[in-house]
């Protein structure tokens, strides 16, 4: 039997509305429960008061008639004692709740009461005051007959109707219960017809999604033959890249010296000298785009490599001096004032090579980029962050650039932003591919002609 999407969507709807019925029918339940409870207990309370003040009545009453024709005091002490127990009973009424004081149908019966208590009472007067025929008169007097059956036939009609009340408050729970129970049912068969649904459609989705599997599978198993061959052409292409590299060199540097012969020569016009040094100015570009393209492909050969990274982490100290002592001329012929923070950090469990790398072009980067306008100041500060994580900061007061126009092609290849200064564009470039190919990240902010300020976050990749 197949479920099309229309009942499907019918099951969807009538199952949230049946459990909100079962939620309403439940919380009637509850309220229509503790209603009748309170209606049974407080019927109950008014039915023994009812009770109560009907029997004492009746009971002086009958004390006062047996009084009448014995004289025995023992009737005239069971007299006052039903008055007492009647007052006792209306010292009960007073700690009823307000709901039951406040019944229409109570207060009849109690002034009924009250006037037949205070005749019993007037009877007895009139007996013990010697007018025994006003007494006898006033007890067999219809009137009097009247009042007593008027107090027993209301007190037989409001604990009928009392429990007439509680019958009904009963039956109200029932009726909700029973409706409970349908709805439970109903929901239960839905549930299994639903259940019955899920199994069936979940076949047909485990069919469907073993077909996917497989497709899968075969997708995967050409993802990976595509990707061999991409591995292969990949290493195929730096191999012919380093290659050309190589290659290169000597022509470039057999090109330079034909040159330097050239320019050497004598009786070379002036305008043959100035192409001369054009031709020597672009040759020593092409040597320095050759050594970085060099460069690149040596760093991106050695990079993640078991000999790279399981070396002794170097102290932070020596490394910077390293770099210093390369840079030592730069630093002198330009003025640059270079401030070291190493917040008292002795060695970080990093590839000392790489992080060589990274503070030599960024410092050098510095360098070359400063303002002529003011003394150059570079600062290196290394943090540690949590953990294996550390934090290198170099900023400068150099020219800057504008970062919103730059920041995409920043650490691209051969990217240079300020033509007029000698550079390759590489030494960003690899700064940029030691943070990525260890997880790490490289943040820039800058601005135009007041510095530039690089952080790089770094995971110690020697650290399990």
């Amino acid at each position: 039997m197949k479920i099309d999407s229309k009942r499907s969507l019918i099951l969807l709807l009538v199952v949230p509305v049946l459990l909100v019925v079962q939620l309403g029918l439940g919380i009637s339940i509850f309220r229509t429960t503790r209603k009748a409870a309170t209606i049974e207990r407080n019927n109950n309370k008014l039915d023994l008061y009812v009770r109560t003040n009907s029997k004492y009545v009746s009971y002086s009453e009958s004390a006062v008639r047996e009084y009448q024709l014995t004289g025995d005091i023992k009737y005239y002490e069971s007299y006052k004692i039903s008055l007492d127990e009647w007052k006792k009973n209306e010292a009960y009424f007073d700690t009823l709740a307000p709901e039951i004081k406040t019944r229409k149908d109570l207060q009849p019966l109690r002034d009924l009461a009250l006037q037949k208590l205070n005749q019993i009472v007037q009877i007895m007067d009139l007996y013990r005051s010697s007018a025994k025929d006003s007494a006898l008169s006033l007890g067999k007097s219809p009137s009097a007959q009247a009042l007593m059956d008027s107090v027993r036939s209301n007190s037989t009609d409001l604990r009928n109707m009392l429990t007439a009340e509680t019958a009904y408050a009963r039956a109200q729970v029932f009726k909700l219960i029973y409706a409970f129970i349908i709805v439970i049912a109903t929901l239960i068969v839905l549930s299994l017809f639903f259940a019955w649904f899920i199994y069936t459609t979940f076949n047909q989705h485990t069919s469907q999604l073993e077909k996917s599997v497989a497709s899968l599978e075969e997708a995967n198993h050409k993802m990976l033959k595509l990707n061999e061959d991409f591995k292969a052409a990949n290493n195929y292409l730096e191999q012919l890249a380093f290659i050309s590299a190589h290659d290169l060199k000597s022509p470039i540097h057999t090109l330079g010296g034909l040159v330097d012969l050239m320019m050497r020569a004598e009786n070379q016009s002036p305008a043959n000298q100035e192409i001369m040094r054009m031709q020597k100015k672009v040759i020593f570009q092409m040597q320095q785009t050759n050594n970085g393209l060099n460069d690149i492909l040596k760093l991106r050969e050695g990079l993640l490599s078991e000999a790279s990274i399981n070396r002794e982490p170097m102290a932070l100290s020596a490394i910077v001096d390293t770099v210093k002592s390369t840079l030592q001329q730069s630093l002198d012929e330009s003025g640059t004032r270079l401030t070291v923070n190493l917040n008292g950090l002795d060695k970080v469990p990093f590839p000392f090579l790489y992080i060589q790398s990274m503070l030599y072009n960024l410092i050098s980067n510095a360098l070359k980029f400063r303002h002529s306008g003011r003394i150059p100041v570079i600062n290196l500060q290394v943090k540690w962050a949590e953990k294996d994580i550390f934090i290198f900061v170099i900023s400068d007061n150099g020219l800057g650039f504008d970062i919103s126009r730059s920041k995409g092609k920043l650490f691209g290849i051969f990217k240079r932003f300020h033509p007029e200064i000698q550079g390759t564009g590489v030494g960003l470039h690899i700064v940029k591919s030691i943070v990525e190919a260890f997880n790490g990240e490289i943040e820039v902010e800058s601005a135009v002609d007041k510095g530039t300020e690089f952080t790089i976050t770094i995971k110690n990749p020697l650290i399990n």
